[in-house]
Order: structure tokens, then C-alpha cells, then sequence
């Protein structure tokens, strides 16, 4: 369960308009995604110049009172559903922890996440457009201590698949706001294959300076009949694995899922798969509660209904040494 909480998390990073993936919204920020003619960039000739940075925290918010996402749906409420599920998961044990992992692979090199926006000027009001792309990558300094001062060394990983880019406005005072957009990421589910996950109304906000990124809020929705046809069926071996590896550490895991079904959830009436064997079946993931969270769609947007994410992120400048 962690594991695909925490690529979703991923996912929201490379939530956006790429390339090939043009928004369905009618928005004024992503308006200029017309003439691919600055540095190939979908925003258009956004002007300014080029700041790198690197993400240096990833945060999963464990409550919506923290208010971290967007209103999606125009109801001026916040839009995460992904915050009430990891509240509930941490309510059953702390071993639901996803934020320590994350901090963990970041400050190791092992996850990097490079992000490059276009500007003119991080300081004047309403200046106009902003383009902002995201990378995978890898930490290709000698001193890990080091790696957010500001000043580190970064690499694009030539192998990612998903290099977004979100075009929008600065409103002044570094007040950034990219999107919404629409695009397909591949997660990766194994060394050779990935499923496809729409991410729509893909949006970032927050402030961001030359040097910094400062609670640059991610957000979107994702269309639960994916999540629970596609994404838990992908993962149920890995959820089970961990379970091999460490009977005692997966006590929690085996308490929450294993014979731990409700026949109320839609399509859960026959719970011929749920039982307690020590083995967590895909219907024991379908047909609980908790799991039913994040299955369960919380905005309709263009008449569908969708579950909305969101992820808070930090960002210090940094050099990207294969980027022009």
C-alpha cells in the first residue's frame, strides 16, 4: 500500500501539459499552448530565461484540516481525498508513514525530481506568462549533505517518459499559479512495463523566487475505476512480497486488509476471496473500507466523476548539467 501511495505522489509531480498532451480546459493559463517556439516549449515564447531547481521535500498531507490541494470544483472547498486516506491509514498504524520514506529517498539521491521554469520576472505584478517543466533525474554531486545549498549538481534522467510542462501566469511577489491541464503518465510497474494514469485539471500553486520554490501545492484527479481495475490489481504481488520479507513488520498490513471486506461496497456482494490466509487477495484491497477511500470519487468535473490529489513540495535552486 505504501508503495502505490507513494507513486501516486510521483505521479502528481509529473501531472501537467506535455508535449503531446494539450489541455481540454478553457483557461487563460494554458492559452498559449499554440506555437511550440521558444526552446520547444508547448507554452509558447513565454520569454524571460531559464531557473533550475531540485525538489527537496515531498510532503503527503495526514489530515485535510492542513488545507493542502485545490479547490477543483469551484465549491470553494479544498479537493484531496488523498489526505483522508493516509489520515485513516495512520490512524490504524503509524507503519503508514509515507512522508519519512520520501524525506529518506531525497535526501539519499535516490529519488531526484528536477523542475525548469521560464521567466521573465519573479517580482512584478500580472508580468504575463510562465512556463514550468518537470523531470526525473539523478543526483550526480559528491556530497549528498550538500545537495539543497542551492547550488548542487543535478542530472535529466534520458530515459524518463514523463517530462510535463504547465503553463500559466505570476501574479507578483512570486506568486505562481501553472494550469489546469491534462495529461497521461506512465507509472511503472515493473522493468518493462507501466499502465497509463489520466491526471486532469493538473495544477500548480504557490511561490516561487530565483532561488527557491516555497509550498508549491500539486494537484488533480484521477478516475477511481482506474486506480481500483488497474493500479491495486498491479501491485498485489509487491503488497504480498512484503509480506514474505517480513512477516512481523507486515503484522499492521495483514490486520488491515486480510478478511477485512464489506459486502456494502458496490461490487464486493461475493467475498468468496476474502479470507484469512495471510495473503492479501486483489477483493481484499477492492472491498475495504479504507482502501474505499480513495476509490471513491469526491468532484465531477466536465460531468465526470473523479477522486482529487494533492502534495505539497519544496524546491531549492540547483545546476542541471545536460540541459541547455
Amino acid at each position: 500500500m505504501k508503495k502505490i501511495l507513494i507513486l501516486l505522489a510521483l505521479t502528481l509531480l509529473f501531472g501537467g501539459c506535455d508535449d503531446t498532451t494539450q489541455s481540454t480546459q478553457n483557461n487563460s493559463n494554458n492559452a498559449n499552448n499554440i506555437n511550440n517556439i521558444n526552446n520547444n516549449n508547448p507554452c509558447g515564447d513565454v520569454g524571460g530565461a531559464p531557473y533550475n531547481y531540485a525538489i527537496s521535500e515531498i510532503y503527503m498531507p495526514v489530515a485535510s484540516t492542513e488545507g493542502i490541494g485545490v479547490d477543483l470544483d469551484g465549491d470553494d472547498f479544498i479537493d484531496n481525498k488523498l489526505a483522508n486516506l493516509i489520515q485513516s491509514l495512520l490512524s490504524i498504524s503509524p507503519d503508514f508513514d509515507m512522508n519519512g520514506p520520501l524525506a529518506d529517498s531525497l535526501a539519499k539521491g535516490t529519488t531526484a525530481i528536477l523542475m525548469r521554469m521560464w521567466v521573465d520576472t519573479f517580482t512584478t505584478p500580472g508580468d504575463g506568462n510562465v512556463s514550468c517543466t518537470i523531470y526525473e533525474g539523478s543526483y550526480t554531486g559528491s556530497t549528498p549533505e550538500t545537495m539543497f545549498d542551492g547550488s548542487d549538481h543535478f542530472a535529466i534522467d534520458p530515459s524518463g517518459t514523463n517530462t510535463p510542462t504547465l503553463c500559466g501566469r505570476l501574479y507578483g511577489a512570486g506568486v505562481t499559479e501553472l494550469g489546469p491541464g491534462t495529461v497521461t503518465v506512465n507509472i511503472p510497474i515493473s522493468e518493462t512495463d507501466s499502465i497509463s494514469l489520466d491526471l486532469v485539471h493538473a495544477q500548480i500553486k504557490g511561490i516561487s523566487s530565483a532561488t527557491s520554490l516555497s509550498d508549491f501545492v500539486i494537484a488533480g484527479a484521477v478516475d477511481p475505476a482506474k486506480l481500483r481495475d488497474e493500479i491495486l490489481p498491479a501491485f498485489v504481488d509487491d503488497i504480498n512480497n512484503a509480506i514474505t520479507d517480513d512477516p512481523e513488520g507486515s503484522q499492521d498490513i495483514l490486520n488491515s486488509f486480510d478478511n477485512n471486506c464489506s459486502a456494502e461496497i458496490p461490487g464486493c456482494e461475493s467475498l468468496t476471496d476474502c479470507v484469512a490466509d495471510g495473503i492479501i487477495s486483489l477483493k481484499e484491497l477492492q472491498c475495504n473500507e479504507t482502501v474505499n477511500i480513495i476509490l471513491t470519487p469526491d468532484v465531477t468535473l466536465d460531468g465526470h466523476d473523479y477522486v482529487s490529489l494533492g502534495v505539497r513540495i519544496q524546491g531549492v535552486s540547483a545546476i542541471i548539467d545536460n540541459i541547455d
